[in-house]
């Protein structure tokens, strides 16, 4: 009996043994499933929950920036205006010194303008960028004329700083191309408004060539060499960083802000990149290269010819038309009446409508040549806004007067709109415009009879 019963004893203990890990495991796996849905489930909604309310931070903080790049823009916008008109007045009878020292006052408040507004735009472009809008937005253009307007500016900085200017483009330059034109033009603008920026003696060279063509493609290399203080070796891969700035001990002289962190993210979603080459204490050198297609192979020609500056004389507009009626749709009354003196010489009629109903009552009752609208007017109502334009004058060119680097040209026409005009209004620009749409009869030539007459005192 004794014996048995060892033996019932060791046959029930594995049993037992294993009878309780069962029972462990099927515990275990209940805790888990228990776990699984309650506590990893609520981990998950926080995720989801912090996920969504990151994604609202990121639309709130765009939307902030969008709306105070617009008030900001606003005043600018009336400044660069004004400015613009009293570069326009007639200078008859007044004295040359005084006359001139008008014109470099003008001059200084153009330049910090456009720096004011190049910094309100570079925070708008990184927003854009790092919430996913920015996208090409591809067109032809003109190689000369699209490069000559970027060097004008950059060739009178240089002059103001007694630094020299040289530019040379490759002979096989095609003449007409294809593609992100506005990105291009600003990349090669940051490259250069720097290069002058931190260059105190010396000068800039600024060169592009074609180093590979095949059929319709040609890959570019755009140059920006300078004889400034230069970048030490170290501190190069910095100033593709937003936010950064090179160490101030080290270089007390060069800061850097969002401009070439812009310029690179432009040229790596077209497709190219962008590079520095340093020396420092003896200059630096920023390379673009970037593929384009061929839209004309006729040669761009010579990029110095023609840019001896021209006699300031009394300002000619390309047109005159007092027949012609445009509607302006904006809240800001001094923003129509900088779009009013601005078409001052043209003689074209400027109505107005301070909302997007009034505007919409006005075309009812008037045939206008052209329609601009400020893009606030909008809101989230673009495709029925225009809708409503349409069903009442089909053919109505509308333009869109904003200030945003998201939406571009290819968004507006493809929702029925014909364009959009950047603000600030650009005076020549708009005259462009509006020529565009006006009737050959209803145009004449202007008065290109008497010059400004600055008396030598």
């Amino acid at each position: 009996m004794g014996y048995l019963s060892e033996r019932l004893y060791e046959f029930e203990l594995p049993f037992v043994v294993a009878l309780v890990l069962t029972a462990v495991l099927i515990t275990g796996l209940t805790v888990w499933l228990v776990m699984k849905k309650t506590v990893i489930r609520r981990k998950d909604e926080e995720l989801e929950r912090a996920r969504e309310n990151a994604g609202l931070a990121v639309t709130a903080r765009n939307r902030f920036l969008a709306n105070i790049s617009h008030e900001l823009l606003n005043p600018i916008s009336t400044i660069v205006g004004m400015n613009e008109m009293a570069m326009r007045e007639n200078a008859e009878d007044v004295p040359k010194p005084y006359y001139t020292s008008m014109m470099n006052y003008c001059f200084d408040i153009r330049d910090s303008s456009e720096q004011l507004i190049s910094l309100i735009n570079n925070l708008l472009y990184m927003s854009d960028i790092e919430s996913g809008r920015v996208r090409t937005e591809e067109q032809e253009y003109d190689t000369r004329e699209m490069l000559r307007s970027v060097l004008k500016k950059i060739r009178s900085r240089c002059d103001d700083k007694g630094l020299s200017f040289e530019v040379a483009a490759d002979e096989a330059l095609p003449g007409r191309m294809y593609g992100d034109t506005g990105k291009l033009r600003q990349i090669l603008t940051n490259l250069l408004t720097n290069a002058v920026k931190y260059t105190e003696v010396g000068g800039i060279v600024f060169s592009v060539s074609v180093t590979e063509r095949e059929n319709a493609l040609c890959k570019l290399r755009f140059s920006v060499k300078d004889t400034g203080h230069g970048i030490k070796s170290d501190e190069i891969g910095k100033i593709f960083k937003a936010y950064e700035s090179l160490d101030e001990k080290k270089d007390s002289r060069r800061g850097i802000g969002l401009g070439l962190d812009i310029s690179r993210r432009f040229a790596e979603l077209m497709g190219g990149t962008l590079t520095c080459e340093s020396e420092y204490g003896k200059g630096s050198e920023f390379i673009l290269t970037i593929t384009q297609k061929i839209a004309d192979q006729t040669p761009a020609g010579d990029l110095n010819a023609d840019e001896q500056p021209a006699a300031r004389g009394r300002y000619v507009p390309q047109f005159i038309a007092p027949d012609a009626d445009i509607l302006v749709v904006d809240s800001s009354a001094r923003s129509v009446e900088i779009i009013r003196k601005l078409l001052r010489e043209t003689n074209v009629f400027v109505s107005s409508a301070s909302r997007i109903a009034d505007g919409l009552e006005k075309i009812k009752d008037t045939r206008f040549n052209v329609m601009l609208i400020d893009q606030v007017q909008l809101d989230t109502d673009e495709d029925e806004i225009i809708g409503r334009i349409r069903e009442t004058d089909p053919l109505l060119p509308v333009y869109i007067m904003t200030s945003s680097s998201v939406t571009g040209e290819t968004d507006y026409v493809s929702k029925g709109y014909t364009g959009y005009i950047s603000k600030p209004v650009d005076g020549v620009i708009l005259e462009t415009i509006i020529f565009r749409h006006i009737p050959e009869q209803m145009r004449q030539a202007p008065d290109i009879a008497g010059e400004k007459q600055v008396k030598d005192v």
